[in-house]
């Protein structure tokens, strides 16, 4: 809507002096009674009709434009700014990242998560209504498992340094970076409550996988067994890979009379687990130099293990009932963690 004209006001104010509503102006001025209202209460408290004077040029879009800008970006958040240019013909670059700015948007990487599909959103929130009701002291029984890959030399996350202008190729504020990829170990681990297991590291290789007959062989029986041991009433937690669900793994949990939770596909979000490999990798990355040579990796790995706090297990575990309610409100979409 056009701005009233200093002759548009005067016959508004002329109007309501000579006893007509503030309706019936708006009526006659072709006009919204806001809009008289503002006109009217001016002239009482400043006397004036003159326009404000605002600095600079009036910016070239509207509040409709903005609408139209996030309109298009809600629709389609991947969208590149020319294309989104290109819908807006009167509009330039600048304008609409402007807009886009001033409402709080950015240009970010998107994360990256397992994709659900509506029966796995559907698995964990059955999951969510199962649990919503247990309490931290419930979680504590859980025995929280799960393998990660640890690659000698690998860089785990950004590396930010502080400097000047004129240090940046100080040997010190620099990222090592090598060649090649090193040796891949994978290891396993678990926790219950404010206790670790032992954490198990083997090298992968051509002839050194990581297979059911691994588990049953000598994670089971070596290093989870007696951790089970140390718990009252376990519940032992594994995701659903293929090591896991074999039937010869089944086979050696059920001989050995382990209770194991039912737990739904693509959720490391819900394992506390990812959240102790995120803190060693996150060390590893944060480390003056990272470690280049195999035959040193497994025992920092195990340092890394040890270093993670049972104060931090436990706040990782009395998160819990929280995940459950985030996931019930999320409608057993990705979370967070």
């Amino acid at each position: 809507m056009k701005p009233l004209t200093i002759d548009e006001k005067v016959a508004i104010l002329l109007e309501c002096a000579y006893g007509a509503t503030q309706r019936q102006a708006a009526e006659n001025a072709g006009t919204t009674e806001a809009t008289v209202s503002r006109v009217v209460s001016r002239w009482e408290k400043e006397h004036t009709v003159m326009p404000v004077l605002r600095p600079g040029r009036p910016p070239k879009f509207t509040e409709r434009d903005s609408r139209h800008v996030l309109h298009i970006i809600h629709k389609n958040r991947r969208m590149c700014l020319k294309d989104i240019v290109r819908t807006m013909p009167n509009m330039s670059v600048s304008s609409v990242r402007r807009i886009i700015h001033e409402k709080g948007y950015s240009k970010c990487v998107a994360k990256e998560k397992p994709y659900l599909e509506e029966r796995t959103k559907k698995a964990r929130i059955e999951f969510a209504r199962q649990h919503k009701d247990w309490s931290v002291a419930d979680w504590n029984k859980v025995v929280w498992t799960d393998e990660a890959h640890f690659v000698v030399g690998e860089k785990y996350g950004n590396v930010a340094v502080w400097r000047k202008k004129d240090e940046r190729d100080e040997e010190d504020c620099l990222a090592p970076k090598f060649k090649a990829k090193g040796t891949c170990f994978m290891v396993w681990g678990a926790f219950a409550g404010r206790n670790k297991s032992q954490l198990v590291v083997r090298k992968l290789g051509k002839d050194a996988k990581w297979t059911a007959k691994t588990m049953i062989g000598d994670v089971y029986p070596n290093t989870l067994l007696p951790f089970l041991d140390t718990i009252t009433n376990p519940i032992l937690m594994e995701d659903n890979a293929p090591i896991h669900a074999a039937r010869m793994s089944q086979q050696w949990r059920d001989e050995h009379s382990i209770k194991k939770m039912d737990w739904p596909a693509n959720s490391p979000d819900l394992n506390p687990m990812e959240n102790v490999w995120h803190i060693m990798k996150y060390r590893i990355g944060r480390s003056r130099c990272r470690l280049s040579h195999a035959k040193d990796f497994p025992l920092a790995l195990q340092q890394l293990w040890d270093g993670v706090s049972s104060d931090r297990l436990m706040s990782l575990v009395a998160g819990m009932p929280k995940r459950i309610m985030k996931l019930l409100t999320r409608r057993g979409g990705s979370l967070k963690y």
